[in-house]
């Protein structure tokens, strides 16, 4: 845009969505004497779909990076096909079943129709939110989960590039225990990253500067992708209220509730093979477990 009107940049609505939904919520509560229970189950489903949008994704890179690709839900995960190792070089394979060496560098020009394959969505279209309340007497006890299914993500992988930084010590992340041993061996077939061969096919050694094509790849492969699904148990309450013959007589409390309170309790499922929170994977922020104590006086 023009400096003269005022901005050099601007927001439009610069793609087409279709998008579909339903939501359902059940509740049920009931007594039996003293005890007294209730619930509330709350499901949720949305299916999208990018239609239509005005620069469109036009290489690999923007199938790898973008949120957003026509024919495709918002979200879309596209990896390369692995194909196992040659000649010491990992390699990838096309729609067509051609083998590629992640060495050739023609590969990010080549059409991504022909090298990308769709893997799923990284957000979940189904979401369950459960309320569950169980009363004895004046003691009352919640608990609040939620999950997320149907969706996909990738696993935190061995950070290849940083096995040399122009001979600078640099971190290596805990995923090097899944291509290294603790003998100090090779993995030969990691189970879901690239392995980390010392050696090509002919027995010439493979130079740490060799493995900064590993760095383009390790995240981008479909060995990397499993299921996003998880059961959270985000909050437990515990509520009493106290007798009201204590202050029988007394003139400025007429009544006494004591409660405690866990949030981020932690996760009950998750469909991936580490047991990981699929929003909060290693090395990134986790809500911590918090309890809180606390009562409320009527005066």
């Amino acid at each position: 845009m023009a400096g003269v009107n005022g901005t050099t940049y601007g927001t439009f609505n610069n793609a087409a969505i279709q998008n579909h939904g339903i939501e359902v919520t059940l509740g049920a509560q009931g007594s039996v004497g003293d005890f007294s229970f209730s619930g509330n189950l709350n499901w949720s489903y949305n299916k999208n779909k990018v239609t239509k949008l005005y620069i469109e994704a036009a290489d690999i890179s923007s199938f790898l990076n973008a949120e957003y690709i026509p024919g495709y839900p918002i979200g879309a995960m596209f990896t390369y096909e692995y194909g196992g190792m040659e000649n010491g070089i990992p390699t990838i394979l096309d729609t067509d079943g051609n083998s590629y060496p992640i060495t050739d560098f023609s590969i990010v020009n080549m059409k991504p129709e022909k090298m990308m394959h769709y893997q799923g969505t990284m957000i979940a279209p189904h979401t369950v939110g459960l309320n569950l309340s169980v009363s004895w007497k004046d003691l009352t006890l919640c608990a609040f989960v939620n999950g997320r299914f149907g969706g996909k993500m990738h696993m935190p992988s061995f950070n290849y590039g940083s096995l040399d930084i122009y001979g600078i010590r640099s971190n290596i992340s805990a995923e090097v225990a899944e291509v290294m041993g603790k003998d100090g061996n090779i993995i030969a077939t990691p189970s879901h990253m690239l392995p980390l061969p010392t050696t090509d096919g002919e027995g010439n050694a493979i130079g740490k500067y060799d493995y900064a094509t590993w760095a383009f790849y390790y995240d981008s492969m479909n060995f990397s992708v499993e299921k996003s699904d998880y059961i959270y148990l985000s909050e437990i309450d515990l509520n009493y209220t106290l007798p009201r013959s204590l202050f029988t007589g007394n003139k400025w409390i007429k009544n006494v509730d004591v409660f405690g309170k866990l949030e981020n309790v932690g996760l009950l499922w998750s469909a991936n093979s580490k047991h990981y929170h699929p929003d909060y994977l290693p090395g990134s922020w986790e809500p911590q477990l918090t309890f809180t104590i606390g009562a409320n006086v009527k005066f």
